[in-house]
């Protein structure tokens, strides 16, 4: 059969097996063979815009291994880091505001929809700092503060020695923020950036998480925390590279126990 994008018969085939998977799995599986099939990245684009995916699931393709931000669509723009994957294997889809999860940089929603821009305000009392990864206290009546026996961040930092965050690949962060969307609900906001993390003693924007999220994926290395000198500024920097300034971390002028550190995007 003649491969060419403007063959509607091939177009019409394609989007048929396309739509028969079960899973974002079986979905990612079948875009990382398109060479073997011999189809083209135009092709398979053009099929992924016309294709209805309500039954596959965004968080096996969210968890699959960072090769997915290669997959052949178009960029979300001529400045954009990463390919936008859900933004093409998702049609939109007003009015179907379940599901978020965060994606290449974006809240994106699951199911038959795309992008949207978050909520207003997400204050995560509830995670626990370890070296390893954070530990959630989930609540149906939102946000569950961490019992007062369990070290809160600025307790587990170290005063000068560098300090793992808990975040070693785009799955774990991607895996953190999914958690930490589970038990926060609120309004959407016109601005993405607009949205503050809370992780332990610290607020995170999604700006920084974002700028966290493209180091680990491009250095491959850890995420790291360190104060230096002591009781100055936190840097959070790229573990292989120093100089690869994220944040640096600064007391809140208003005094409230609740939010005594927010991260900043600007040098100290």
């Amino acid at each position: 059969m003649n491969k060419s994008i403007q063959n509607p018969l091939l177009i019409e085939q394609v989007t048929k097996e396309v739509e028969s998977l079960k899973t974002g799995e079986d979905l990612y599986r079948f875009l990382m063979s398109r060479k073997e099939n011999g189809y083209t990245s135009a092709l398979l684009s053009k099929v992924m815009k016309r294709a209805h995916l309500p039954k596959v699931g965004l968080i096996p393709m969210l968890h699959a291994p960072k090769t997915l931000k290669i997959v052949p669509f178009p960029k979300r723009d001529e400045n954009a880091d990463i390919y936008n994957v859900v933004e093409a294997l998702l049609p939109a889809k007003e009015g179907d505001e379940s599901k978020r999860h965060w994606l290449n940089g974006v809240w994106v929603h699951e199911g038959n929809t795309t992008t949207c821009n978050g909520y207003s305000l997400l204050q995560i009392h509830n995670v626990r700092y370890t070296p390893e990864y954070p530990e959630f206290w989930p609540n149906t009546d939102g946000p569950t503060m961490c019992p007062p026996e369990m070290p809160t961040w600025k307790q587990v930092i170290p005063t000068n020695d560098p300090e793992f965050i808990g975040i070693y690949n785009t799955r774990e962060l991607a895996e953190l923020l999914d958690e930490c969307h589970k038990i926060v609900k609120g309004p959407i906001e016109k601005s993405v950036h607009s949205i503050p993390m809370k992780f332990g003693d610290v607020y995170f924007s999604t700006e920084i998480l974002g700028r966290i999220m493209k180091v680990v994926a491009r250095l491959e290395k850890n995420v790291i925390i360190r104060c230096d000198p002591l009781e100055g500024p936190m840097i959070i920097t790229g573990s292989n590279n120093p100089k690869h300034f994220i944040a640096n971390v600064m007391p809140c002028r208003i005094d409230d126990e609740q939010h005594p550190y927010f991260a900043s995007p600007n040098l100290p």
